[in-house]
């Protein structure tokens, strides 16, 4: 039997508002599990998840390019930019599933699409 390579899937996501300008390459492909934790009440615990679904983004400080890890997020991330993303990898997850499994009587559609979040007063 042939070996197969899943695909990586991504959805950027594109804030608005006070977050003008910024983009987030999520993986949509994150293992269940990183999804389902994300759903934790705890604040904490959803950010250390966040490196396991960023790929790449494009923050930058004073200090210049922010890197997608845990202590760069606590120490230089505010924190409801953070939950923004996790909101924006669900929507994005939901989207793709709406792809990957329409309605039996929906037309096919294309796949991997932009996200954008707009960010609630």
């Amino acid at each position: 039997m042939a070996k197969f390579k899943l695909p990586p899937r991504t959805a950027t996501l594109q804030f608005e508002g006070d977050y003008e300008g910024a983009e987030v390459v999520v993986r949509l492909d994150a293992p269940l599990n990183v999804a389902d934790d994300l759903e934790d009440d705890d604040p904490r615990r959803n950010i250390r998840l966040i490196p396991r679904l960023v790929v790449s983004w494009n923050l930058e400080d004073d200090d210049g390019p922010i890197p997608v890890d845990y202590d760069a997020m606590i120490a230089r991330v505010h924190p409801a930019f953070l939950g923004l993303i996790g909101v924006g990898f669900q929507r994005a997850m939901e989207e793709q599933a709406k792809r990957d499994f329409p309605p039996p009587d929906a037309a096919p559609s294309g796949s991997s699409s932009t996200i954008s979040v707009v960010r609630s007063a």
